[in-house]
């Protein structure tokens, strides 16, 4: 389950499980097909929920489920604002970061400096 501070997505990685996914409220609705698909709450809230590969996912009583075993990646994000929003989850929905660096250099005064991360 890879994690980055301020990503908006949740994402987890999965190897031939079967995903349910639970919410903190009751699903009303799930709609789309796929490797997208938008969740709605009983609180007010939309979920959108991206699959690579694709997936069948369906309401099952208070959460969602796959029908199946499944091998590849779930992302959930919530949509906080415009259809703006929508629009740029939508594009980086299938960028999952797994790692990186970043690395400085100072010159001058002071000494060469790296930093890795």
């Amino acid at each position: 389950m890879p994690l980055v501070r301020g990503m908006p997505y949740v994402t987890v990685l999965f190897t031939s499980l079967t995903p349910v996914l639970k919410f903190a409220h009751a699903v009303l609705s799930v709609t789309g097909s796929g490797s997208q698909y938008q969740v709605s709450l009983n609180n007010g809230q939309v979920w959108l929920v991206y699959t690579s590969p694709s997936l069948s996912l369906t309401k099952s009583g208070d959460y969602v489920s796959a029908g199946d075993k499944f091998t590849g990646s779930i992302r959930v994000a919530c949509v906080k604002g415009t259809e703006g929003d929508v629009d740029t989850l939508n594009l980086y929905s299938g960028r999952i970061p797994l790692g990186g660096s970043i690395s400085a250099i100072t010159s001058g005064k002071y000494k060469t400096t790296f930093v890795h991360l």
